[in-house]
């Protein structure tokens, strides 16, 4: 894997047609997305979309406990069905009914206030231990005293999809200590705050994927709207129709590099010649350690005569990065991506009494490759594990002596919006959060229109035209390419209050190690996004949302003037280095004194007599020293409008 577990991997298939499936267009009995189940937590107060698939012509009828009243209606002759529910105000448990050919009972519904929680690795960042990731402060503390019945997280499966799906994979889960260690770090510490303030049951959707970039959750259609960005679309969207056509000349010639893909997945073949292997594992530490490519491996299992040969499941665990798996000689599955567990349904068809032979190609394209589970096992029908032993393996080809594959200059866009937020736009939900802008760094000035676009597109597809979208500045971090380009990227988030009914915090001072791009303080990162929501969308007066943020500059002599919008009681910590620079004409920056003046700040340098701009916390890495009354710290800002590093950049 690369870099970050959490992290985006690129495969030599992961634009292969078959990872971007659709919703099946008939289904044989009435059937809705997960989203609906068990433990859910639905938007009070609000018209709840209701929806699912079944016959054309059938009835549905959906009923909820909260109201005596049910919704009806006919699947329409594409194979879907909605109805509207209206919410009671913060309650529950209820159970809801729907009725067709069959019926779907689901308990221990709460209703309350639902959040979409999205982004990347920062907002993904679990809240409990996990092995190679940087824990959360306390985190053990935190776990242990997770006991909220009323919170509840749908975790959104990670897929990708070339076109808008209509459903999504994932679960609810009520939080406490055998569950929080799964939520989403800075969605949790926010729905507790929540939960504490309004008294009310709290559902968070985190649909998350660390190291992505935005582009890949805005539509297609909002994309195509931006400069730069409408070319890019068109030549991929060529790419991508030729693309087919491409693979098969591109397999070909795999084929006949790698003789593996002729024959070793047969049963038969002589293998006395592989290497044999005790136990399954990573290939860090092994003779395959920085073999990027094909590795083949063979491992048995016997079913006793007599045995039942009915279905069985296969359980390879996660394998690094993907694989295709063979048992007799006949394909069970195929799976991209390091990170998704392989557990394939076998067929009668596909065993024997006697020996088996499960084979598994693993294709690793970068960094570690190999097995997560040390001991797969098959699992019969009647509840029997057998495990798969006697493993042999051998070496198919480096990825090095291989074509590029076609899919290598095309990037991915939209294809977490279709898969992870659009099949949820229907879901009432009274807000997002979002905590995301690091691999967008490189393109910051194209940020602060993609960052925007992606924000009214979601208000858009959910039709709730102005819903609360609170954001998360990138926290300071050292390892940004660059000189300017990570304060351009914040500059972008903070252009971005532009937007109606938005809000930003700010991190510069709860991010003491910048050597880790993944804070380990998401407290007050949850915190300080529910006194957002405390303040703007549930009225409480008494809360301060947000530090210090840049109003207007005035030139007064050899000073300048700087006001804020919450700027009660502003304190400067640090009387030197204050944080600010200025500049005269020339645009040459000095570092600047300054001193707090009522509401504003005032700053200067002995030389830069005449100053005309100031910058404030501009750089990879700023130090906080502006706060207000609520301690809360100033964004970095500038006043001057010089070129951006990252002018031009375009995705």
């Amino acid at each position: 894997m690369r870099h970050e577990k959490f992290g985006l991997r690129v495969s030599a298939r992961m634009f292969a047609p078959a990872l971007f499936a659709i919703a099946p267009s008939f289904v044989v009995a009435v059937s809705m997305p997960p989203v609906f189940s068990d433990h859910m937590v639905v938007q009070r107060q609000s018209n709840l979309k209701v929806w699912g698939w079944g016959d054309p012509g059938e009835s549905v009828s959906v009923s909820a406990s909260w109201t005596p009243k049910p919704a009806s209606t006919v699947v329409r002759s594409d194979g879907s069905w909605e109805v509207a529910l209206r919410t009671p105000n913060a309650g529950g448990p209820y159970s809801l009914r729907v009725r067709g050919n069959n019926v779907i009972e689901i308990q221990d519904v709460l209703v309350g206030e639902v959040w979409f929680c999205s982004g990347q690795s920062n907002m993904e960042w679990p809240l409990g231990r996990v092995p190679g990731l940087t824990p959360v402060d306390n985190c053990d503390e935190e776990v242990a005293n997770a006991k909220f019945p009323q919170i509840r997280q749908f975790l959104v499966q990670k897929a990708r999809s070339r076109a808008p799906q209509e459903s999504c994979v994932g679960r609810w889960s009520v939080c406490s200590p055998a569950t929080a260690g799964s939520f989403s770090a800075t969605a949790y510490f926010f729905g507790r705050e929540l939960h504490k303030a309004l008294r009310v049951p709290i559902g968070l959707i985190n649909s998350t994927w660390g190291g992505t970039e935005v582009e890949r959750w805005t539509p297609t259609q909002d994309l195509k709207r931006i400069p730069g960005i409408d070319k890019r679309i068109e030549e991929q969207e060529a790419n991508l129709r030729s693309l087919p056509e491409r693979i098969k000349e591109w397999e070909a010639k795999v084929r006949s590099l790698e003789p593996g893909l002729n024959s070793w997945m047969n049963a038969t073949i002589d293998d006395s010649a592989w290497n044999r292997l005790s136990v399954l594992g990573k290939w860090a530490g092994t003779s395959l350690a920085g073999w990027d490519g094909s590795v083949w491996y063979r491992g048995t299992f016997t079913l006793s005569e007599g045995a039942s040969l009915g279905p069985a499941t296969l359980e390879l665990g996660t394998i690094d990065d993907d694989e295709i798996t063979w048992v007799n000689g006949q394909e069970v599955g195929r799976t991209a991506g390091w990170d998704r567990p392989r557990t394939y349904a076998l067929r009668r068809t596909d065993l024997k009494p006697g020996t088996n032979v499960v084979t598994v190609r693993v294709w690793d394209s970068g960094g570690e490759g190999g097995f997560s589970m040390s001991v797969p096992r098959v699992v019969l029908a009647d509840g029997r594990r057998l495990e798969i032993g006697n493993w042999k393996w051998k070496e198919g080809v480096e990825i090095r002596q291989l074509p590029a594959h076609p899919s290598s200059n095309l990037r991915a866009y939209s294809d977490l919006y279709n898969a992870m937020v659009h099949p949820l736009r229907r879901f009432a939900i009274r807000g997002a959060i979002w905590y995301q802008g690091e691999s967008n760094v490189s393109r910051a000035e194209q940020y602060a229109v993609t960052f925007p676009a992606m924000i009214h597109a979601w208000r858009r597809e959910w039709d709730q035209p102005n819903f609360p979208f609170y954001f998360v500045q990138i926290a300071p971090f050292a390892g940004y390419g660059g000189v300017t380009s990570a304060a351009e990227l914040r500059e972008a988030q903070l252009l971005t209050l532009s937007t109606s009914n938005t809000g930003m915090i700010v991190t510069t001072d709860i991010t003491p190690n910048v050597n880790d791009i993944h804070p380990s303080n998401k407290q007050d990162v949850g915190k300080r996004l529910a006194r957002w929501a405390l303040a703007k969308t549930y009225g409480m007066k008494h809360v301060v949302p947000s530090g210090p943020l840049y109003r207007s500059a005035k030139v007064v002599g050899g000073e300048i003037m700087i006001s804020f919008d919450f700027s009660e009681g502003l304190v400067l910590k640090s009387a030197l280095p204050t944080g600010f620079q200025v500049a005269g004409r020339d645009g040459k920056f000095v570092l600047a004194e300054a001193r707090v003046e009522g509401k504003g700040v005032v700053v200067w340098s002995k030389s830069v007599p005449t100053p005309m701009y100031v910058r404030y916390g501009w750089e990879k890495a700023p130090i906080a020293t502006l706060f207000n009354s609520s301690g809360l710290p100033a964004s970095p800002f500038r006043t001057d409008s010089f070129p951006r590093e990252t002018a031009g950049v375009s995705w």
